[in-house]
């Protein structure tokens, strides 16, 4: 919402913002005082007419001798800024004509110029340097100069403007850049064009894009470093034909970064197919290994780059390498989903059945993460459906379940697995209908509980009974569902029915109660009820005791 003064101010002022000359004029012909500042903003009835681009007012008031120079306090902008970051040409020229500085600066060093280079305003820029305005002061913000703003805004009349006015096209701004940085950047490829003329060492731009040359030109500090290290920034900052250019000019192909990495690794990583070729055909050592123990290959695969897999593999990569996790490219696949690099590596031999550190294997990854696909290859390849990790000892079953993943669940179920796991009280019922809660679908819950999944074990005994989870949440079906089920242990789902009981009470679920009560049967019959529990432990809780009280009419 744009500033407004407060509707009670002065007569005068209200009407300088208004836009109302008629009332403004009878109230100067009073003697109204012309520099008289707002009580919340501090600011003269010129500087609001020049915000809002009030011609006739702003006329007015310099008629009547209104300063075109105050500066309001708060962000020390003066009315010839406030007038150029609206767009207002005309209420500028008034202003300039009747003595305005045209290098004014606001509380971020920002000037007219610099605010019309940024917004491009061309007529604004021609008026203000036809004024006098500082081609190349900078503004506060990293330093940018007009030039540096129009280059980043993509306002090319405006740098060939500025360029003809001889603006500087080689002043560096405080992070580092030059206005050529800021195009390159950006992406304004007419803009890179017209700078790039402008640098002694630049060669412009190339048929095959940015130079190097061109490239380090913008960046001074970037230029003073060695080969290698320029190869490496370039690469980070995707400048890939300056990288080519670089590696053709002789920088070292085999170079380590700090963190062990290889340009073969690096364009292997982000997929750039052409720089591996060249890099390929540079003979470098195909399986270069960074502080990680990963190849070009691992991080290929991992990022799921076919065509760059399948070059390195033509040229030798060790399908079989391990990092520091001892994981092996098909693992990184596997974990990154990718089906094509997973297909093509276990054609090539591939180990399925290969352990990380971690105590996972690629078809444990896969489960976790939901990759059917890729579930379903390795299970035709002979994987063992049934195996553990060695960390948390938890089966398949159990880690696609955390993830709430229907398909592999589907895909395991069909191979026979069991849908219980007796090693964890997180079974995959229990970790299916706690993914449930979030999404709102119970379908793996069913799907388990058809397969035979048992909601009444004794492995819960340590944690909340899924029974006790589906009350909590309101969940009459998933309840109805649980209790037709045919229990493992009639003592073990007594206790969970008496749980549940606890739960909806506490919840007052009367409904759950007419249910679970439908499954009451303890086998002790002198062990206490949930009646004399809410009269007991429950320090008597009146609304327990008649929600209870139904179901016990022989206690009194």
């Amino acid at each position: 919402m744009a500033d407004e003064p407060y509707p009670w101010e002065e007569t005068h002022l209200v009407a300088a913002v208004t836009g109302d000359a008629a009332k403004l004029q009878k109230e100067l012909e009073k003697g109204a005082d012309v520099n008289y500042t707002d009580h919340e903003y501090d600011r003269t009835p010129l500087f609001w007419a020049a915000e809002k681009g009030h011609e006739d007012i702003v006329q007015l008031l310099i008629r009547y001798g209104a300063g075109v120079n105050f500066i309001e306090p708060h962000l020390g902008k003066a009315p010839l800024l406030a007038a150029t970051a609206n767009g207002h040409e005309a209420v500028a020229r008034h202003l300039i004509e009747a003595g305005a500085h045209v290098n004014t600066r606001d509380a971020s060093c920002v000037t007219p110029l610099i605010v019309a280079a940024k917004d491009g305003s061309i007529s604004l820029v021609k008026l203000l340097l036809n004024a006098g305005a500082n081609i190349d002061v900078k503004g506060w913000h990293y330093g940018q100069t007009a030039l540096s703003m129009a280059a980043a805004n993509g306002h090319t009349d405006i740098v060939e403007f500025l360029l003809q006015n001889n603006a500087a096209s080689d002043i560096v701004d405080d992070t580092g850049r030059k206005a050529l940085a800021w195009a390159i950047e950006e992406g304004h490829d007419d803009i890179v064009e017209l700078l790039a003329n402008q640098e002694a060492d630049s060669t412009g731009v190339g048929e095959n894009g940015l130079t190097s040359e061109t490239l380090f030109s913008a960046y001074p500090d970037v230029a003073s470093r060695s080969d290698e290290d320029r190869l490496g920034w370039a690469f980070e900052k995707g400048y890939i034909s300056a990288v080519g250019q670089l590696l053709e000019q002789g920088v070292d192909p085999e170079h380590k970064d700090e963190t062990g990495k290889t340009p073969l690794i690096l364009a292997a990583t982000e997929g750039h197919i052409e720089l591996v070729k060249l890099l390929l055909e540079k003979n470098v050592e195909v399986d270069s290994k960074d502080e990680e123990g990963r190849t070009p290959l691992s991080y290929a695969a991992g990022n799921g780059h076919m065509e760059v897999v399948v070059l390195l593999l033509e040229n030798g990569a060790d399908l079989h390498s391990k990092d520091e996790q001892e994981m092996t490219p098909l693992t990184v696949a596997a974990l990154g989903g990718h089906e094509e690099i997973v297909s093509l590596f276990l054609q090539k031999g591939a180990d399925p059945n290969h352990w990380d550190s971690n105590g996972f294997s690629p078809l444990l990854h896969a489960a976790f993460e939901g990759h059917a696909a890729i579930v379903s290859m390795l299970l035709e390849k002979g994987v063992d459906p049934n195996i553990r990790d060695k960390g948390e000892d938890k089966s398949v079953l159990t880690w696609a379940a955390s993830g709430g993943h229907l398909e592999v669940i589907k895909l395991l179920l069909a191979r026979n697995v069991s849908p219980n796991d007796e090693k964890t009280d997180q079974t995959p019922l229990a970790l299916t209908l706690d993914d449930a809660l979030d999404t709102e679908d119970f379908s793996s819950v069913k799907l388990l509980l058809e397969h035979g999944a048992q909601p009444f074990s004794e492995v819960y005994w340590d944690n909340i009974p899924p029974l006790e989870v589906a009350v909590s949440n309101g969940l009459d079906e998933v309840v109805a569902l649980f209790l037709k089920v045919e229990p493992a242990s009639s003592q073990a789902k007594q206790e969970h029915v008496l749980k549940a009981i606890y739960e909806a009470v506490d919840m007052d679920r009367k409904s759950l109660l007419d249910l679970l009560f439908e499954h009451y049967a303890p086998e002790d019959p002198d062990a206490e009820t949930p009646l004399q529990w809410a009269e007991g432990k429950c320090c008597g809780s009146k609304e327990a005791v008649r929600l209870l009280r139904p179901y016990f009419p022989g206690e009194a």
